[in-house]
């Protein structure tokens, strides 16, 4: 009995595949109105005002945070990466469908979305912050707080 116990065992323990190990993120992407920002695991890091309406855009500026800053910037958005998708046909999404039907809606509120690339990893998170608002705060106040934890220009509010 104790050896069909131990061989019970030992198919439970070894007939499990081994767990994914974690994907490795390069880089994080955040785009917002009227702003675009990239940041490397290494902390270094570029934005770009884009659209503002000026006559001459502003060129790309850099800017650094600590590894460890990288790390806290991963770990604020990591729920919201779990509810991430290929970036593709999640772009492809977000364009092709509205607000689900009878959810409230603000037009003013514009998107913001994250992309988080690593070796055979990309994926993207967009949300639209005038979809269901209420039911959508935690979502768009991780978003948010993630861009205005970083050293960026605030993003640029809707006319």
């Amino acid at each position: 009995m104790r050896s069909v116990l131990i061989f019970l065992l030992c198919l439970t323990a070894c007939g499990r595949p081994a767990p994914d190990p974690p994907s490795r993120i390069d880089s994080i992407e955040i785009l917002a109105s009227g702003l675009l920002v990239n940041v490397n695991s290494d902390g270094t890091g570029r934005y770009e005002v884009i659209d503002d309406g000026a006559t001459l855009p502003a060129p790309p500026a850099a800017f650094r945070i600590t590894p460890a800053e990288f790390g806290r910037l991963l770990n604020r958005l990591a729920r919201l990466r779990q509810k991430s998708g290929e970036t593709h046909p999640t772009a492809q999404d977000f364009i092709n469908t509205n607000c689900p039907q009878g959810r409230p809606y603000v037009t003013d509120q514009g998107t913001i979305s994250v992309r988080w690339r690593g070796p055979n990893l990309e994926r993207l998170y967009i949300a639209d912050l005038g979809c269901d608002p209420e039911r959508n705060a935690d979502d768009n106040r991780q978003m948010i707080g993630a861009l205005e934890s970083l050293p960026v220009p605030a993003r640029r509010p809707l006319p």
